[in-house]
């Protein structure tokens, strides 16, 4: 077929056009309800390219998070590699500069002082804790005050601000904090960490929900007088502040928008809460789902946490020596009391794993899922674990002993777990080995443990005197590789073969938190140093 020829005009204008552009691609929500989810984000030229993408995903394209419970499987949905956050057109042309950056920094609103002052107003105290929590979830009139535009699927000024990432809260928040209506308040505002959260929305409660001002608790029946989920959201989001408060002020805790936390998991952050468009289950004060930080769903909002704002590194430390409770004596002397040599080798180990009690008595609060002063503390990160033995080795009766408490390394745990043993588990005190028929005369797993974890010392202990060094929870190492810090020895959801002597899993950072990850104390002696300060033999 014969090309038409050009006309002048259209010559001179072709030579006077700039260089040529890709078609922009743009976020397009494809329905994909047929075969995992509601619907999937694609980034794409044109909707009918979105949709084609969406068709060949496979099932290499889907990232799945798998775990049980609470914790149920949850599929994060990436199609071909294309991250759907930070989008920005393809301009075409070569060497030209990069001008986005200073573009959105000029197009961006200043933050008005009146909304930070909203915002200040709504942070409630959290009692017994050193920070304060946003009344109601982030709304889009303050996102929209903020960031200078409104994403949400569902509008209206009053609802939860959603289809926003955690990468998105991250960009919100320093601005936010940068405007001097903020500085000006002493607070700093962030994301709080996911114990946080759970403390402020339980309010006192024992149960799966939360607590109200007169004492009642939450039940699966009474869940509509707090939240909005599927059985009566519509299903959509809601203005904030409808339903009733828990006991500590705080509004929508449960359902409306799941809400990111500070909290990470692996390459995922954590999110609690629940939404409007899930069950009552999902709606749980220890509900969790994890994402990608750079997910926009339209069940993702947020709420704003806040510490005050410290003058300088010396004085936050100064604060904090003086806050922090002292070690009380007694807890150090029955941690030194538990001790067990460990026949052949230079270090102690400790009979137990860390309890609650313990973990209270030095850090001042109890992060654990599963509540119990004999149980082992749990939903503490590596670098938790730290802090604690910074604190615990500080103390006058912890120098006093001539130890040095920290984590064992993986091959010292392993060592300690077999007790002698050549075979998968440990060796008991009367010579026989535990095989995987009678690891429940040891340890708490899947098998027995009802999905929960147990106070520490209630199955055998091996020839060393040690309990619980299978199952009951994933302990904590001072081993590290590649992937992450290492734990060992299993924990109460896994099955016995996850709970072998040299079972290691690999892949958890050091902040993650989980209420399978806990931790037990190795001690070696202390020894003077030249210039006389303590460390490690």
């Amino acid at each position: 077929m014969a090309q038409k020829k050009k006309t002048t005009a259209e010559k001179t204008a072709s030579k006077e056009a700039p260089k040529k552009t890709t078609p922009q691609k743009r976020v397009y929500r494809v329905d994909i309800s047929r075969t995992y989810s509601s619907f999937v984000y694609v980034k794409a030229e044109s909707p009918e390219a979105a949709e084609q993408l969406a068709e060949k995903s496979s099932a290499a394209d889907l990232r799945e998070v798998d775990d049980r419970g609470d914790w149920a499987g949850y599929i994060e949905y990436e199609c071909f590699g294309d991250e759907y956050n930070d989008i920005e057109p393809d301009i075409g042309g070569e060497d030209e500069p990069d001008e986005s950056a200073e573009a959105e920094k000029k197009k961006a609103p200043a933050v008005d002082p009146a909304i930070v002052e909203g915002i200040v107003a709504s942070m409630v105290p959290i009692p017994g804790k050193n920070f304060k929590m946003g009344k109601f979830p982030v709304t889009q009139a303050q996102w929209e005050a903020v960031m200078g535009e409104n994403p949400s699927e569902f509008k209206g000024a009053d609802r939860p601000v959603e289809l926003v990432s955690w990468d998105d809260c991250q960009k919100f928040l320093k601005k936010l904090n940068a405007s001097p209506a903020a500085k000006a308040s002493g607070l700093v505002f962030r994301l709080p960490e996911e114990d946080e959260w759970e403390f402020a929305c339980r309010a006192g409660a024992t149960g799966k929900y939360c607590r109200l001002a007169d004492g009642t608790e939450i039940t699966a029946e009474t869940l509509g007088e707090v939240a909005w989920f599927e059985d009566n959201s519509g299903p959509e989001t809601h203005p904030v502040g409808q339903k009733k408060p828990n006991a500590i002020g705080l509004y929508d805790m449960h359902g409306n928008v799941w809400e990111w936390t500070n909290t990470a998991f692996g390459e995922l952050r954590v999110t609690r809460g629940g939404s409007c468009l899930g069950s009552a289950g999902y709606c749980g004060s220890s509900s969790r789902l994890r994402f990608l930080p750079s997910s926009r769903r339209d069940s993702l909002g947020f709420r704003l946490c806040a510490s005050g704002r410290a003058a300088s590194n010396d004085e936050s430390a100064e604060e904090e020596k003086k806050k922090a409770p002292a070690v009380d004596p007694a807890v150090v002397e029955g941690i030194v009391a538990s001790m067990v040599p460990i026949p052949g080798k230079d270090f102690k180990m400790c009979k137990f794993p860390v309890t609650q009690t313990q973990w209270e008595a030095v850090m001042g609060e109890n992060p654990s899922e599963f509540k119990g002063a004999d149980r082992p503390v749990e939903q503490v990160s590596w670098d938790d674990c730290q802090k604690f033995l910074k604190k615990l080795n500080a103390s006058p009766a912890a120098q006093a002993t001539g130890l040095v408490f920290r984590l064992p390394t993986a091959s010292e745990r392993d060592f300690a777990a077999r007790a002698g043993a050549m075979g998968k588990y440990c060796r008991l005190a009367n010579g026989t080995e535990i095989t995987e028929e009678t690891l429940g005369e040891v340890a708490w797993f899947e098998d027995n443990s009802g999905n929960e974890t147990h106070p520490v010392g209630q199955k055998k202990p091996n020839a060393f005197g040690l309990y619980d060094m299978h199952g009951n929870v994933w302990e904590w190492t001072n081993t590290a590789d590649a992937q992450g810090r290492i734990t060992c020895g299993g924990c109460w959801y896994v099955s016995a073969g996850d709970c072998e002597s040299s079972n290691r899993l690999h892949g958890y950072w050091p902040d993650d938190r989980i209420p399978f990850l806990g931790f037990r104390l190795c001690a070696s002696v202390r020894a003077e140093s030249n210039d006389g300060s303590a460390s490690r033999k």
